[in-house]
Parts: C-alpha cells; structure tokens; sequence
C-alpha cells in the first residue's frame, strides 16, 4: 500500500500522491519529538493527536483543515483545532469520532491541509493504539 511508503513527495502536477497526499508520514517519529496520535483524550474521550507547534499558524505548516480517511480514501469526519501548545509545545487536534469506531475503517490516514497549499498525511494503521 503506498500509502505506508514512508514520506516522499506526491509527484508532479498537482501532489499526485495516495489520497491527495504531497507527503505521507505517520506517527511514530521517536517519543516525545512531536507527533502522537493518542485514541482516548482526558478532555473529550474521543481520539486526539499532537504535531509541533508550527502546524498551529506557520505560514507554510499552518493546519487550515483537517480530514480523516478511511482504509478506501474517503473522508469520514473532519477534526479540529482545540489549542496550542501544552504537552511539550505541541499542537493539539480533536477527531469528534470513537476510536473504537474508526477500527472498522482502518487503517486511516489524517489529511491536514496546509497554509502553504500543500497536504500532509499521517497513517493510522490501528485507531485505538497510541503511536508516538
């Protein structure tokens, strides 16, 4: 599945990458480096993750949408910003779905659209596991 290639650019003419994506990555960059998906938040008991404090307004990284994919590409529900930048000065991203939910779609991928017009996905290959 090329979706979980690691990162790499989309191609030319347009961001041709899997699902629209111009770089596809996941969540397991090193503990405590930044991204972490988490399926259960203390605040909304529904799935949260966590990106580095550029995706909140950078003018290129900046979050202005955010989608979420099932295992097929198709949008599910959208996520939201909720604020910046407790836990170690990251970004904070609300997906208003049960993780336990989002298991029958796996894998999912995150699309954050970005200021810069650009699109970043992060694979979900299990939605009730933490990845860091």
């Amino acid at each position: 599945d090329a979706r979980f290639g690691g990162s790499g650019g989309g191609g030319g003419g347009g961001g041709g990458g899997a699902f629209g994506c111009d770089v596809t990555t996941d969540f397991s960059d090193g503990a405590f480096r930044g991204a972490l998906w988490k399926p259960v938040s203390e605040n909304t008991g529904n799935p949260v993750f966590l990106l580095p404090s550029e995706y909140w307004s950078s003018a290129d990284k900046g979050v202005q949408g955010i989608e979420v994919l099932d295992s097929a590409g198709n949008v599910v529900v959208n996520g939201t910003r909720r604020n910046c930048c407790p836990n170690g000065g990251r970004a904070h991203f609300d997906v208003p779905r049960r993780a336990s939910s989002l298991n029958a779609l796996a894998p999912i991928t995150i699309r954050l659209r970005l200021n810069g017009g650009t699109t970043e996905c992060r694979n979900v290959p299990t939605p009730t596991t933490r990845y860091d």
